[in-house]
């Protein structure tokens, strides 16, 4: 693939090539997408890394009628973005390598549930097409602090860490994949649970895809939180920015991502189906505690966490078993993104390059992740063999 793709729906243009089903005729500037689905074939980049998605598109709507469209993308099977949209838009979504790098050639799936004839405005007559959003181009792009635009995103030397991972995984016999299953959130953004949808692997974790004030946290762990009913602390929200539906603990101010819309989901059975899910995954939580067998991760994305603090949790948490807790925190004089060292007991200390901020998950140092989690689990194994020993 010539890096960055360009798909231009209007004349002159070339969408014929990428267009699969779900495409009305082209147009001078555009072309509809039709029905509920509308599909493309792109082929694999050579570049490896993350990817961007870029959709500039106009969308069908109609006031006190049609207030909105809902959007959402699949590429090879995996959900990357959902948006509900009320009129133009760029839409950007996130594509890990992990899904992208595959195949030789990816489906991208384009849901948009809500088309609809523009011949209701005018009692029957004129274009009966169920139509929802009216692509111009569609823009695939190695993700770079310039597309992406984020100030978090910053040159790293990739080339040298992904040899350091290479390497390492020829030692250990360990794919990444594997690897990273080793590893659990303990919240304060999404940034490890996309570091591992990037080496492929989809854990259940019960705070991977959410936000933990570490206050919260520590009440929580010291105090009733695996015992105490969802119904009593968490309740659905809609997040007026976003439109999505979060979950809230309000008790201790845990955010969770359901990745529902506004328009998608009958609120009520959502919020049901949450507060039944809950429980599971703390139930899990507890049980990776007990076993062992996890490396619990924190980040710490201002460097003001204090060690006092991190005593404190570490403590918390091991009241329920024998964990290892991996505080992670941006490079400083003496230290080298990648580096890890043990601090203590259960306790060892990881440096990366950058941390992403709390709303913006995307463009995390996946490589940097990659051989702090190698590093922290070849230390993490020896340690184990040393005590049985």
């Amino acid at each position: 693939m010539t890096e960055p793709l360009e798909i231009k729906f209007g004349y002159p243009g070339n969408s014929f090539v990428y267009q699969g089903t779900g495409w009305s005729v082209r147009e001078n500037a555009g072309v509809w997408m039709i029905g509920e689905e509308s599909t493309l074939i792109v082929p694999r980049p050579t570049q490896r890394g993350d990817y961007l998605l870029e959709l500039d598109i106009d969308v069908l709507v109609a006031a006190g009628l049609h207030d909105f469209q809902r959007l959402s993308v699949r590429v090879n099977g995996v959900g990357v973005c959902n948006h509900v949209l009320h009129g133009k838009s760029v839409v950007r979504c996130w594509i890990p390598w992990s899904v992208l790098g595959g195949p030789m050639k990816s489906m991208v799936i384009l849901s948009h549930p809500d088309g609809w004839q523009p011949a209701e405005l005018t009692s029957g007559e004129g274009d009966k097409r169920v139509m929802s959003f009216y692509a111009h181009t569609i823009r695939l792009s190695l993700l770079t602090e310039q597309t992406w635009g984020a100030e978090h995103l910053a040159p790293e030397n990739d080339a040298e860490l992904e040899a350091i991972i290479a390497q390492q995984q020829n030692v250990d016999g360990l794919a990444m994949h594997d690897l990273v299953l080793g590893f659990e959130s303990l919240g304060s953004n999404c940034e490890l649970g996309m570091v591992q949808r990037h080496y492929g692997a989809e854990p259940l974790g019960l705070f991977r895809f959410s936000y933990t004030p570490l206050d919260g946290l520590l009440a929580a762990l010291e105090g009733d939180f695996h015992t105490a009913t969802s119904s009593d602390r968490a309740s659905l929200v809609l997040n007026p920015e976003t439109r999505e539906y979060e979950l809230v603990d309000r008790v201790h101010g845990f955010e969770w991502h359901t990745w529902q819309y506004d328009g998608q989901a009958d609120a009520v059975a959502l919020e049901r189906q949450e507060q039944v899910r809950l429980p599971y995954l703390v139930r899990r939580f507890y049980e990776t505690l007990e076993d062992g067998e996890k490396i619990l991760v924190l980040r710490d994305e201002d460097g003001s966490i204090e060690p006092d603090r991190i005593e404190r949790l570490l403590a918390a948490l091991r009241r329920h078993g024998e964990v290892t807790l991996l505080w992670v925190g941006v490079a400083t004089d003496g230290h080298a993104a990648g580096d890890v060292e043990w601090l203590g007991d259960g306790l060892m200390r990881g440096w990366i390059d950058r941390l992403t901020p709390r709303r913006d998950a995307i463009g995390a140092s996946m490589f940097a992740w990659g051989v702090i989690c190698q590093r922290a689990h070849r230390m993490w194994v020896a340690e184990r063999g040393l005590k049985a020993a």
